[in-house]
């Protein structure tokens, strides 16, 4: 006779922890998007060589910071609090600020 193996239960999450995800998760997702209207659509640069792809690397990376901030945060912190999580999401929506896209300086 087999027996069958144990699965391990899984954590559920509380109403308010899932709808903090969803709002901090959207603030990112809007932050990229910010980011990549007021970097994308500023005037164009004459940059060429390495110029051109620091440039583009640095576009890259400000665009994918917050949804990778996000992503981070979530996974580094599995196993703590609700308060810590909540406290580094917090954290990186006021240091990931599109601050070309709030102020109108990137068109």
């Amino acid at each position: 006779m087999t027996t069958i193996p144990e699965v391990p239960a899984v954590e559920r999450r509380s109403s308010v922890q899932l709808v903090a995800y969803g709002i901090l998760g959207a603030v990112f997702v809007l932050y990229a998007i910010g980011w990549a209207v007021a970097l994308l659509n500023g005037p164009p640069t004459t940059a060429t060589g390495l110029d051109a792809i620091m440039r583009a690397f640095g576009v890259g990376v400000a665009i994918a910071s917050g949804p990778l901030w996000f992503a981070c945060i979530y996974l580094v912190t599995r196993k703590s609090r609700l308060f810590v999580k909540l406290l580094w999401l917090a954290f990186g929506v006021v240091l990931l600020v599109p601050w070309p896209f709030v102020t109108g300086a990137g068109a």
